[in-house]
């Protein structure tokens, strides 16, 4: 076991806590940074690892005893392990499971990585090879803040045959109570670096162009989600902005078409998305107008 510690500029006594543990178990690295962002502090653990396999493990989250070993066994024969997972916050501990063991095919994968499943478009309840990242040089996109981290699981599965899903939920995602998103609910403040998920989504597109159907499908399931969760951001928060108006009113009738027969849609966002598809304008006024009236935080 190899564990790399990437300090990203933090300003509380985490470098203090690591160097000590360094110190101790000659199995961790520690790395110091500035502060440079979490897609400039993954690529410098991913300079640094030497072992065969690979995963991550967020600052804030937490993980069972055993969770390296399930992703062991997960990944044994395969391309990419993945496990279930506990959403944790401040009110309750949720597990987030498929339900069984699941052997997946690369399109799976895709479908499973880019259309909100259990499964997600996530790093840390997976694990690697590095020799693939490495061969192929992989490294996550610094100048992109929100779905970078999809964006990098889907070039790494260009390079996959299959993987598998351990239903033992071993990682637990701590849901931040000072998060962008709790911000953008209680102060209405709208984070313009979430627009940087709509070049996620086209590079995912560009990457997947000679894909089968199937993969292409949930591409365009993404492409529309994202617009989606964008005009919605901008309803809740009273933002306007021309540019991100003309990028979301770029779909086409085939990708809503593969958003409204994805299962993964809710039947209220393929209703909301099939008005943004003919009028994003009118979503968004009549959505303000709505909340205005029933809603007091608007």
């Amino acid at each position: 076991l190899e564990v790399v510690i990437i300090d990203d500029g933090s300003t509380d006594n985490s470098p203090t806590i690591s160097r000590e543990y360094a110190l101790k178990d000659s199995r961790i690295i520690f790395v110091s940074q500035e502060n440079s962002g979490v897609s400039a502090a993954r690529n410098s653990g991913l300079d640094i690892v030497s072992g065969k396999y690979v995963t991550f493990v967020d600052a804030d989250d937490y993980i069972k005893e055993n969770h390296i070993e399930n992703l062991y066994n997960a990944i044994a024969g395969r391309d990419i392990g993945i496990t279930a997972l506990y959403n944790v916050s401040a009110e309750n501990k949720r597990q987030k499971s498929w339900g069984a063991n699941t052997v997946l095919t690369r399109e799976q994968l895709f479908e499973e990585t880019v259309c909100d499943s259990y499964i997600g478009g996530y790093l840390w309840n997976k694990i690697f090879l590095r020799d693939i990242i490495n061969r192929e040089q992989l490294r996550l996109s610094p100048d992109i803040s929100i779905s970078e981290d999809m964006l990098w699981i889907c070039q790494y599965l260009m390079f996959c045959t299959s993987g598998y899903y351990s239903c033992e939920p071993t990682y637990y995602y701590v849901r931040n109570d000072q998060s962008a998103m709790r911000k953008m609910y209680e102060e209405h403040c709208f984070d313009i670096r979430k627009a940087s998920s709509l070049e996620a989504a086209r590079r995912m597109k560009n990457l997947t162009k000679n894909e089968t159907q199937t993969v292409k499908d949930a591409i365009n399931y993404r492409w529309v989600r994202v617009r989606l969760w964008i005009l919605m951001n901008m309803i809740f928060c009273g933002y306007r902005d021309k540019n991100l108006f003309n990028q979301i009113k770029d779909i086409q009738f085939f990708q809503l078409k593969a958003y409204l027969k994805n299962k993964a849609g809710k039947g209220i966002e393929k209703a909301c998305a099939l008005i943004m598809f003919l009028s994003p304008h009118f979503l968004y006024w009549s959505a303000r107008i709505f909340g205005k009236l029933f809603f007091t935080k608007f």
